[in-house]
């Protein structure tokens, strides 16, 4: 049975309407579907990877899909296994290369052990050729009126490494706005 790793983005769950209508399309598809939430509460990006890797360790990913934070631990993960498809849900600009210029309240949001973990272990220029080599399809989601931190990794992710691009219209960060999740489970129709 093919495997697919979903990681939600901060305080999210694959319980939430949005995924839940993804988990549903996966499993019509024949996808055994794993949750790769971390406890958001507790730790750093490194630390909520290193938890996901353990509870995961044994399994090959054919699909994995990340959102926000998660699409950066997905991004990391792909970095270090072999996937058949990723699909980034607007990858979040809190690689080390992100934070000189990340906004001050962003930076307060996290905290300072957040920052030093991602400045120190998420080299964005270290991770996408990694990712490159370990993963057969990269898709970059995002909405089009994401900030700009976020538009600028979307457009960096796309130089390096030429995915499929979905750039969905009037819509921002949020999985679960309709146009959002539609987008993905779209997509999902035509990578099975």
């Amino acid at each position: 049975m093919k495997k697919a790793l979903l990681i939600p983005g901060w305080e999210e769950s694959i319980t939430q309407v949005a995924w839940e209508l993804i988990v549903n399309k996966l499993r019509a598809s024949g996808y055994q579907v794993l949750d790769g939430r971390p406890d958001w509460d507790n730790g750093t990006h490194s630390d909520w990877l290193k938890e996901i890797e353990a509870k995961y360790s044994h399994n090959k990913f054919d699909l994995v899909i990340g959102h926000s934070f998660g699409a950066m631990l997905a991004f990391k993960l792909a970095s270090k296994v072999k996937i058949q498809k990723l699909i980034l849900c607007s990858l979040s600009p809190w690689f080390a290369e992100d934070v000189p210029d990340m906004r001050e309240e962003w930076k307060a949001m996290v905290g300072l052990e957040i920052i030093k973990d991602v400045s120190s272990n998420f080299i964005f220029k270290d991770l996408y050729r990694l990712v490159e080599d370990n993963v057969d399809l990269v898709v970059n989601i995002k909405g089009a009126d994401e900030s700009d931190e976020i538009r600028r990794r979307f457009d960096e992710v796309n130089a390096k490494l030429c995915p499929t691009v979905i750039n969905i219209p009037n819509i921002g960060h949020a999985l679960e706005e309709r146009l959002y999740v539609n987008a993905v489970l779209e997509l999902l129709d035509t990578i099975r």
